[in-house]
């Protein structure tokens, strides 16, 4: 069985919850963290791969839950390549997992965003990953609508809102049991709880 090498980052500001661990040293072995201290304090084994950060910072990956683009591309786009662009573009800023939001929009636009972002979500893309799509509109309060517009705001009708969920197979997990009761009651109602 061939030796695991461990690869370690020294010489780093490392962000934990807690503090900042200045002067750090973060070892990875086999894909995980596997340990993280003062550099002072850790042994750096010979068949290390070692990387100096000169004094800058190493934290976790951030997770954006609300983005419309990045990299000269829109959600809206609907498109493998724009979900491209966004996913590099905030890998750049340090984000790891990223949240992809529609506008109000026409619905058919709405749903072939959810789409691509459905398909990049089951895709290994260049940059930070996708978890899911974050649908903003096109039910809003014309006195909130904020940046959407307003030209296609409107009520919420059932058989808008389950469409998109019967459609889209985006909605997060942790809101797996709105999904469940919106389908199974076919509630008519004006008001659609945000998911």
């Amino acid at each position: 069985m061939p030796e695991k090498v461990p690869l370690m980052f020294k010489n780093a500001r490392i962000i934990t919850p807690t503090r900042v661990i200045d002067k750090g040293i973060l070892t990875i072995t086999d894909g995980k963290i596997s340990s993280i201290g003062l550099e002072s304090k850790t042994r750096i084994p010979p068949n290390g791969r070692v990387i100096d950060v000169a004094g800058n910072y190493l934290t976790p990956g951030f997770i954006d839950i609300h983005l419309h683009g990045g990299g000269g591309a829109d959600s809206m786009d609907a498109t493998a390549e724009a979900m491209e662009k966004i996913s590099v573009a905030h890998a750049k800023g340090g984000a790891t997992s990223i949240v992809p939001t529609t506008t109000t929009a026409p619905m058919d636009d709405i749903i072939k965003a959810v789409e691509a972002i459905v398909s990049a979500k089951k895709s290994t893309l260049p940059g930070a990953q996708v978890l899911g799509a974050h649908i903003e509109g096109p039910f809003f309060s014309l006195e909130q609508k904020g940046a959407q517009n307003p030209e296609f705001i409107k009520n919420s009708k059932p058989e808008e809102y389950l469409r998109l969920l019967d459609e889209c197979d985006c909605i997060p997990s942790s809101r797996l049991m709105w999904q469940k009761s919106l389908r199974s009651q076919r509630r008519r109602e004006t008001m659609l709880p945000s998911f």
